[in-house]
């Protein structure tokens, strides 16, 4: 796990309150901690076990400041990979589910007795 912690790779926090949001790793400080920044976030210092390391990689250096890593993010177009990747089709799936009304529930409920029979 820890060997594919780089710069540039990109990360979603899995906890806390900016649960959900992408960041890139700019910096790495110790083994258990890393710099983070990213176009939803505020550069900080994170632990890796709140992270979650995906496949996709932005070409930006040790350090890169906040405006040229947004720069390269939109370059990159990295927020419709995510959305296109596997992975992120499971979140959006869940946060849609999650945010379903009772009659939209219901409804779910009716379509899969449907399938059922």
């Amino acid at each position: 796990f820890k060997k594919f912690v780089e710069i540039g790779r990109v990360a979603r926090i899995n906890y806390g309150e900016q649960e959900g949001n992408l960041g890139v790793i700019v910096d790495i400080i110790n083994e258990n901690r890393v710099l983070l920044d990213g176009e939803n976030i505020q550069r900080q210092s994170i632990p890796i076990n709140r992270l979650q390391l995906t496949k996709f990689k932005v070409p930006a250096g040790r350090g890169t400041r906040t405006g040229v890593l947004r720069k390269l993010i939109t370059k990159e177009g990295l927020a419709k990979k995510w959305a296109d990747s596997h992975l992120g089709k499971i979140y959006a799936n869940r946060e849609r589910r999650a945010n379903l009304t009772d009659f939209e529930r219901f409804k779910v409920i009716a379509l899969r007795k449907k399938v059922m029979v």
